[in-house]
């Protein structure tokens, strides 16, 4: 993960040729559900081929499937390793701290949120992923994306590829 931490690359080159398959079945499909089937089929077979069986890897994992919402001590207890060998080690190993990439994955969930229903307030969704109150909120948004939630979300608009933005 390290290698590719803040770095920009073009997915096919990380992932392999098979995304550029994906990418052709998908837009050969008509069907916004048939679409979703396939992407579905292809990411249960990157995730049964490539489970990750380090350690650091796992403990990233779990943290963006908690979005964020995890003591780093608690972590460190899992791997007995000390708290501060736990963080130079995933500071190694994902190019930054634990609790940066907690910050980054409760930031992308409050996105994820409001892309998925965007008449949820800001307020609800600041509650729902732990911050300590939507002014907190901002100031990530602020931090991470150097916009006001509201701006962020109007500036990223509808961020599905084409093909799939069509559909709906």
């Amino acid at each position: 993960m390290s290698e590719i931490a803040n770095r920009i690359y073009d997915a096919s080159s990380v992932v392999g040729p098979c995304l550029t398959a994906l990418w052709n079945r998908l837009g050969e499909t008509s069907s916004f559900q048939q679409r979703v089937v396939i992407v579905e089929e292809f990411l249960l077979g990157c995730t049964i081929c490539k489970a990750p069986h380090d350690r650091i890897a796992i403990a990233a994992s779990y943290l963006f499937r908690q979005h964020g919402s995890v003591r780093i001590s608690t972590l460190d207890r899992r791997d007995s390793l000390s708290l501060r060998q736990f963080e130079r080690l995933f500071h190694r190993e994902t190019g930054v701290s634990p609790k940066a990439f907690a910050r980054v994955a409760r930031f992308q969930a409050a996105i994820d949120a409001k892309l998925a229903r965007p008449r949820r307030t800001w307020l609800d969704i600041a509650h729902s992923f732990g911050y300590y109150d939507q002014m907190h909120m901002v100031h990530d948004f602020e931090n991470l994306g150097r916009n006001s939630p509201a701006r962020l979300i109007a500036q990223m608009g509808d961020v599905r590829p084409p093909a799939l933005a069509s559909a709906a």
